[in-house]
């Protein structure tokens, strides 16, 4: 089977492209004058990265390149052993990647099953492998483990490296929930969530600096503290329609589109997509209702709207974030609904003409300075029946804890 000039030069072309990525030079016939018959084989016959012979090193670097991916960066891989040097590399007419040796003999790497490269545990019942066509695969099921999220490296996990390289991250039926750290500082760009996954872990993909887009199934019901915090070209977020629990800081909300309605934009489910109230679209409203279909204010929702002076939440709301009104100045009162059962750090800190906070219900409620914490500081009912005491609490004495009721 020979190579077709059409095959010959498609590969010149990626072969020169490959080698620009890696750092090499491959000289044109124009700058060379007329090459040796030896020096143009090389290049036809797909010894693309140079080195006097085809085999799984010029694989690698041409399925890197179909992949996406950086051609230059430097990885083992025991597919370079595993494929016998071949006399040519090329495109076969309906479009397969071939490899021809001297006797004659094709080996078809369209239909050449997938090889691994590393694998490893990632659970108690979850394994983790990486593959030569880029795709990093977590099969069982249960819970991920834990990784460090405070590494000085970024990503302290086994797969860390293969994350930055992966084509797409595949999460298989049966795996419950993503570690903490999991992903952490990776250039993961795409990934599959199972419909059985109900947890998404601490930092799990914290500065994750291609993710652009994540769509969390319904079975979804946490996710955990800055999960998908520093994120920042995260522009598309689908939420879980049973989400209950959103942690502190779990995503940066900066740049993210949502679903603009009645003077505030939202982020939420396929079914509802106010799940989460986002900020007002016009931050000099003196006037915002929250839709009666909010289960969470974000955090720094209303940061710094001074011209706000009312907002009404509403009873379907159970949590409000970080910094949700802070240094909000004219805002004067405001009630909490009594399916509210958390608020965040600094929610109603400097907002310095808050005189009267109602709480539909003011038992139950404890402060800690953790927003993890099971056990805190009571108050007292009968002072969060006093709407000016509830107001100076929230504003100033209790503003930099985090307020949880149950």
């Amino acid at each position: 089977m020979k190579i077709g000039k059409k095959q010959s030069i498609l590969i010149f072309g990626l072969a020169a492209m490959l080698m620009m990525s890696a750092g090499g030079v491959i000289a044109s016939a124009e700058e060379n004058g007329n090459p040796s018959e030896e020096e143009d084989n090389v290049i036809l016959r797909g010894d693309v990265n140079e080195d006097g012979k085809v085999d799984g090193a010029d694989v690698i670097l041409l399925r890197r390149y179909l992949a996406g991916w950086d051609t230059g960066y430097n990885w083992d891989s025991p597919l370079e052993g595993t494929i016998p040097q071949a006399e040519a590399l090329y495109w076969a007419e309906n479009g397969d990647l071939v490899l021809e040796y001297t006797n004659g003999e094709l080996l078809n790497l369209g239909s050449m099953p997938k090889r691994l490269i590393r694998s490893g545990k990632a659970g108690e019942n979850i394994t983790w492998s990486f593959y030569d066509d880029f795709s990093l695969v977590f099969e069982g099921t249960g819970e991920m483990y834990d990784y460090e999220t405070n590494s000085p490296y970024g990503n302290a996990t086994p797969w860390g490296t293969y994350s930055d390289i992966a084509r797409e991250v595949v999460l298989s039926e049966g795996i419950t929930s993503i570690g903490a750290g999991a992903f952490r500082c990776t250039k993961i760009s795409d990934i599959r969530f199972p419909s059985t996954l109900q947890r998404i872990g601490v930092e799990s993909f914290y500065a994750c600096p291609v993710l652009e887009e994540i769509c969390i199934p319904d079975s979804v019901t946490r996710i955990e503290e800055r999960a998908f915090y520093d994120s920042f070209q995260l522009k598309s977020v689908l939420l879980s329609e049973s989400l209950e629990y959103m942690g502190d800081k779990a995503f940066n909300y900066e740049g993210i589109s949502g679903t603009e309605h009645e003077g505030g934009l939202y982020i939420g489910s396929t079914h509802n997509p106010y799940l989460v109230f986002v900020k007002p679209t016009d931050e000099i409203s003196e006037s915002v209702s929250i839709s009666d279909h909010t289960k969470m204010i974000a955090d720094n929702a209303f940061y710094s709207c001074s011209n706000l002076t009312s907002v009404t939440i509403p009873e379907s709301v159970t949590s409000i974030g970080n910094d949700a009104f802070y240094s909000c100045s004219s805002l004067t009162s405001v009630t909490i609904p009594n399916s509210v059962t958390s608020i965040g750090n600094g929610a109603f800190s400097d907002c310095s003409s808050l005189t009267s906070v109602t709480f539909e219900n003011p038992t139950g409620w404890r402060v800690s300075t953790s927003s993890t914490a099971t056990s805190g500081r009571s108050i007292a009912g009968s002072e969060l029946a006093n709407d000016s005491i509830a107001a100076t609490y929230l504003r100033d004495t209790y503003c930099s804890c985090y307020w949880k009721r149950g």
